[in-house]
């Protein structure tokens, strides 16, 4: 089973001339990051017995599209870091498990 942590940051700042226009924008960024590992035990955390799985191609999507944003691939330790993310809804993608075969 391929298991998936997810964190995440965004820094938002407020609008320097309020009431000059009345569009409101929110600008800012943050980071979303996670472990792609194999869930050796199948409780759907990540435990000491659970391995991190390297190469891994990894997407943030736009949230209810296929609208890609940006790609990344685990490290040796099956982390990845998506840095500079605007505001918004993601969705990050993973390969479905039929992609690893018998390594699974």
């Amino acid at each position: 089973m391929l298991g998936l942590l997810l964190v995440g940051s965004v820094s938002v700042t407020g609008c320097p001339n309020a009431g000059e226009s009345q569009v409101l924008s929110v600008s800012g960024t943050g980071f979303v990051g996670g472990v792609v590992y194999l869930d050796v035990d199948g409780n759907r955390l990540p435990t000491s017995t659970d391995q991190g799985l390297a190469n891994v191609g990894v997407r943030l999507v736009v949230a209810g599209t296929r609208d890609t944003v940006v790609k990344a691939s685990s490290d040796a330790n099956g982390t990845f870091v998506f840095g500079s993310v605007p505001v918004g809804r993601y969705t990050v993608v993973v390969p479905d498990e039929a992609l690893f075969g018998d390594t699974i």
